[in-house]
C-alpha cells in the first residue's frame, strides 16, 4: 500500500483511510490505515473510542494491531505514527513536495531511480543484523519507527520518543495474557487462531492460556523431512509430546527444506534487510493457516 502527504497542503492525496475516528476536540481526526486488533485488552470498537482523544499519543499506546496513524487537526495532518509494538512496517521518503509511504521498499524507488547507498547501514547490517535509528541502505528511503511520533512543523519532520503511561495492573502475567487473548479471539469473530507452536516455553504458555479461556486454536509446527535436520526434528518431538500431554489441537506440516529454501529465500530477503522478520519455516505455517481459512495466527 502508498500513501502519500503533501508537505504544502498536509493532505493526505492518496487512498482514503480505512478509518476516521474523531477526537476530543472536534477538530481533531484521527486517520487509520489499516487494522486495530485491540485497545487495552478489549477488542477495538471504534464507536467507543469516537470522541475520547485529545492528541495522537494519548490514544496509540493502547492500541495493538497493524495500522498507521495519522493525526490531523483543522484538516491538516500534523503528525502520525505506527502501532507500539512494531507489527506494522512502512517506510517513507521525503522529495520537496510530499512524504511519501509505502510497506514496501520497492514502491518508493520510482523505477529505481532512488540509488543512493547508504553504506553505513549497509556495513553496520552486515556486522550486527540491524540497521540503525531507522536508517536502511537508501539514504533516501526511512522506517517509520515503532514508539515514535513524527511531527510536521513547517515542513519539517521531527521526531519524538512515544511517552508510556504508568501502568499498575496488579493482576498476574498469565491472567494479562489470558485477558489479551480472549480479546483476539473476540476480534476474530470467534473463528478460532492458529499458534506457531515449538513446544517451548513461550509457545506452550500461550497454548495452556488459551486452552484456560476455552478458545479454539490449532497448534502448528512445522517440520522439515528433506533433509531432516536435529535441532528441527528435536523441537517436533517436543512439540508433538506436549500437545499431547495437553491434548492440543495439534498439526505437524512436513515440507522440503531444500524447495523452502528455492521458492521462498528470495521473498524472505526482501523482507530481511533493515531488520529480521519472518523465517522460512513461518511462511508455511502461514500459507498453511491462510488457505485453511484462519484469520489470526500467534507467534510465541
Amino acid at each position: 500500500m502508498k500513501i502519500s502527504l503533501n508537505l504544502y497542503s498536509k493532505k493526505i492525496i492518496s487512498s482514503p483511510p480505512d478509518l476516521i475516528l474523531e477526537g476530543l476536540n472536534s477538530n481533531l481526526k484521527f486517520l487509520i490505515y489499516g487494522k486495530p486488533l485491540l485497545f487495552k485488552s478489549r477488542p477495538f470498537d471504534i464507536n467507543e473510542l469516537n470522541g475520547k482523544f485529545n492528541e495522537l499519543n494519548d490514544l496509540i499506546v493502547w492500541l495493538t494491531g497493524n495500522f498507521i496513524i495519522f493525526e490531523e487537526y483543522n484538516g491538516k495532518v500534523i503528525a502520525f505514527s505506527i502501532d507500539l509494538f512494531g507489527q506494522t512496517r512502512y517506510y517513507y521518503s521525503l522529495d520537496n513536495e510530499s512524504i511519501n509511504f509505502a510497506s514496501k521498499v520497492d514502491q518508493l524507488q520510482y523505477n529505481n531511480q532512488i540509488k543512493d547507498y547508504d553504506y553505513y547501514q549497509i556495513l553496520l547490517f552486515l556486522l550486527k543484523g540491524y540497521t540503525w535509528n531507522g536508517g536502511t541502505f537508501f539514504k533516501q528511503i526511512k522506517i517509520v519507527s515503532s514508539f515514535k511520533k513524527y511531527k510536521l512543523v513547517d515542513n519539517i519532520l521531527i521526531e519524538e520518543y512515544i511517552k508510556i503511561p504508568e501502568c499498575k495492573d496488579k493482576n498476574s502475567i498469565k491472567d494479562v495474557s489470558k485477558n489479551i487473548l480472549n480479546a483476539l479471539s473476540n476480534s476474530n469473530f470467534g473463528n478460532g487462531l492458529d499458534l506457531m507452536f515449538s513446544g517451548g516455553k513461550d509457545s506452550t504458555f500461550i497454548a495452556l492460556a488459551l486452552s484456560e479461556i476455552n478458545t479454539k486454536f490449532r497448534s502448528i509446527y512445522n517440520k522439515y523431512v528433506a533433509p531432516a535436520f536435529s535441532l528441527n526434528a528435536q523441537d517436533a518431538i517436543l512439540s508433538s509430546k506436549v500437545a499431547q500431554l495437553r491434548n492440543l489441537n495439534y498439526i505437524e506440516l512436513e515440507n522440503n527444506a531444500k524447495e523452502d529454501v528455492k521458492n521462498y529465500i528470495h521473498e524472505t530477503i526482501k523482507l530481511l534487510p533493515f531488520e529480521f522478520h519472518l523465517s522460512i519455516a513461518q511462511r508455511n505455517i502461514i500459507k498453511y493457516a491462510s488457505e485453511s481459512g484462519s484469520k489470526l495466527i500467534i507467534t510465541g
